[in-house]
């Protein structure tokens, strides 16, 4: 199993309340970007795209449901587990990640701090996020 499966299968298994509200608003964002894809192609291309139909749509908008339901566990998962351990941030880590930004942006480092501030703290939530889901990754690994 990879770690991105690993993460999968203890998000799926794992016993949280997902609210109704948050999964549709998290579809009506998805139906929006799809919308907007589809505008953009239309645009881009210059040829007309075919509505699809109203079973297309409806059967369209389960399958983003059940998308929409995921997105939302997942990130209702990722906070409990953050909030119930601790997964510290060195100053080292945000500096080596700031540096990888940098690196595959093409820009200086000096900018990346200028985008996310002297603080860093986007890295640093998505440092942790990174070690909750390799902890989850280590202890699948390990029975545990």
């Amino acid at each position: 199993m990879t770690r991105e499966g690993a993460w999968s299968a203890f998000v799926e298994d794992y016993d949280i309340t997902v609210p109704d509200e948050r999964v549709e608003e998290e579809l009506r964002v998805m139906l929006m970007a799809l919308s907007r894809q589809m505008q953009y192609a239309v645009f881009t291309t210059g040829r007309d795209a075919r509505l699809p139909t109203a079973e297309e749509q409806e059967a369209q908008r389960e399958e983003l449901r059940d998308e929409a339901y995921l997105a939302v566990k997942e990130e209702l998962v990722l906070a409990e587990l953050l909030a119930r351990q601790d997964f510290p941030v060195s100053r080292e880590e945000l500096e080596a990640e700031a540096e990888a930004v940098a690196r595959r942006q093409d820009v200086t480092v000096e900018m990346v701090r200028g985008f996310f501030g002297e603080d860093l703290a986007p890295l640093a939530r998505e440092i942790r996020q990174r070690k909750a889901m390799d902890w989850v990754w280590e202890q699948m690994q390990s029975g545990t």
